[in-house]
């Protein structure tokens, strides 16, 4: 019951129009993109920036499908799922942002 009523409130349309949906779900996924894609730093390591934001792109795609195929997102447009996709890599984006910000700072700081 708790669920439905988050996943209701979750689905209110911040902004709509012919190619663009943002709803608060879009919060969600950009917070989860950013999650993924620091635990994809961490796990990743070895690997270069485009390789992680490759993978990222991979597990946020396969999430949408995985939604498609359950029936959780069945109520969903595909410019909805688009930009779910959207808002997951901008949140790696957010996220290598700021780890370059800071490792730049961290660098230019006489010891």
């Amino acid at each position: 019951m708790i669920f439905q009523k988050i996943s209701e409130f979750l689905q209110t349309n911040i902004y709509e129009s012919n190619y663009i949906l943002i709803e608060y779900w879009t919060i969600v996924h950009l917070i989860s993109g950013m999650i993924v894609f620091l635990v994809l730093y961490k796990i990743l390591s070895k690997r270069t920036t485009s390789e992680r934001f490759f993978v990222l792109f991979l597990l946020l795609w396969a999430w949408e499908i995985f939604e498609l195929i359950v029936g959780f997102g069945s109520a969903e447009q595909n410019t909805d799922r688009i930009w779910d996709l959207f808002a997951g890599m901008l949140g790696g984006a957010v996220v290598y942002l700021i780890r370059s910000r800071f490792s730049n700072n961290r660098n230019n700081i006489p010891s």
